[in-house]
């Protein structure tokens, strides 16, 4: 989203970015201007809460999140700003404020933007949302029940107060089903990863624009740089910045590299994590340009974020996924299935793992377009479009 924001500053727009306190330092552009609309107390009292890495558990608790403490503070942030006639909202799939808003205000044009395929239903290919053999998902009228289910036992019963009373105060009809079809913009999605990656989108009922990975370009800082020059095509592991219970991840990979006595980089920003005494062949930084590592690497493992994901890709390294909850399980689904890397279920198997990886054949390189540049003249049309019509 940070991209996105830039590049629509560069095309001369004003823009108001809603993020996280602990992300706001990280916007540098001139024309992008931070709301805060997450302190870092409560977000870090999210991520440190286990349960966030269960495959069900931590859905719910993103939805509550995105209900109790985002959607009514964020409401307030579009109303300061809303100008008719001139502003565009750009959600994310877990800013129901935007989506709400779109139906009170239905001439306010709305772009969603999707991170990851497994927010979308499309009926050739579920998306997995967990790691275990049992979830349904053939044949399809199987597993739009177990879809009802789902939303409402977990999801509705969360949202539904809360939304749905701003909704009715606001003239329009209560939501019955949050995340079926309602949360994508009926004006536009943006996918921001290739069509290769998700190809069944095609059947998703919604004017639907493939924009690529989003991948800003990088500067190789100084800590990277000696880290570079001090390992030869190390393996990296990382279990993605926000994680704070991987301990069992880095001591499996520890012990494995001891005994390989293969030059290692584990990225970890939480040093309790890692085991005492590492040995002098693993190195250790906090945060890095994931990219410039990937591509000097000779293998990465990490959780199966999609931003770490299309750095692997993008570096054409193989690659293992252990996925902990969300989106990850999917991720790693599609990355086996196009043969650019490993999904690991069990860290009990990590090393076969990583010899099954290093015998990936080559992969081939990828053309990469400027996905953020391609969403944000996306969503620039749509304006223009819009506000036109109601001329």
């Amino acid at each position: 989203m940070t991209l996105i924001a830039e590049r629509l500053a560069d095309l001369g727009h004003e823009v108001i970015l809603s993020l996280a306190e602990p992300y706001a330092e990280s916007i540098q552009h001139p024309g992008v201007k931070a709301e805060v609309i997450v302190d870092t107390a409560t977000f870090e009292g999210l991520i440190d809460d286990a349960q966030l890495w269960r495959p069900l558990r931590g859905a719910r608790k993103i939805f509550r999140f995105a209900a109790d403490i985002f959607f009514e503070t964020y409401i307030k942030v579009i109303e300061k700003y809303h100008d008719p006639g001139r502003t565009v909202l750009v959600q994310h799939p877990l800013d129901f404020a935007s989506r709400a808003f779109r139906d009170a205000f239905p001439d306010t044009p709305l772009a969603t933007v999707h991170l990851a395929p497994s927010m979308l239903r499309p009926a050739s290919r579920p998306a997995r949302m967990t790691p275990f053999w049992y979830e349904v998902r053939r044949p399809l009228w199987l597993r739009r029940f177990a879809e009802l289910l789902v939303d409402q036992v977990l999801v509705d019963p969360v949202l539904n107060k809360t939304i749905n009373r701003w909704l009715i105060s606001h003239g329009c009809d209560p939501v019955r089903r949050f995340v079926d079809h309602w949360w994508v913009s009926p004006d536009k999605l943006l996918l921001m990863y290739p069509e290769w990656f998700a190809p069944e989108t095609s059947d998703v009922p919604h004017p639907i624009v493939h924009c690529g990975f989003p991948i800003a370009n990088e500067q190789t800082s100084k800590p990277t740089q000696e880290i570079l020059t001090q390992t030869c095509q190390p393996w990296v592991f990382t279990a993605g910045t926000a994680h704070r219970h991987a301990r069992e991840f880095f001591q499996r990979a520890t012990d494995i590299i001891c005994r390989r006595s293969s030059d290692a980089v584990f990225v970890c920003r939480y040093p309790d994590l890692l085991p005492n005494d590492l040995p002098s062949n693993i190195e250790v930084i906090e945060h890095t340009q994931l990219l410039t590592l990937f591509e000097h690497a000779s293998l990465v493992m990490h959780h199966g974020g999609v931003g770490t994901t299309a750095r692997a890709v993008r570096s054409r390294t193989p690659q293992i996924i252990y996925p902990f909850a969300f989106d990850q399980f999917d991720n790693a689904a599609r990355i086996q299935e196009s043969g650019a890397g490993v999904w690991l279920k069990s860290l009990s198997h990590l090393e076969e793992a990583i010899d099954e990886a290093l015998a990936l054949p080559a992969q081939t390189k990828k053309p990469w377009p400027d996905a953020a540049q391609i969403a944000a003249s996306e969503i620039e049309r749509l304006a223009v479009s819009k506000f036109r019509r109601q001329a």
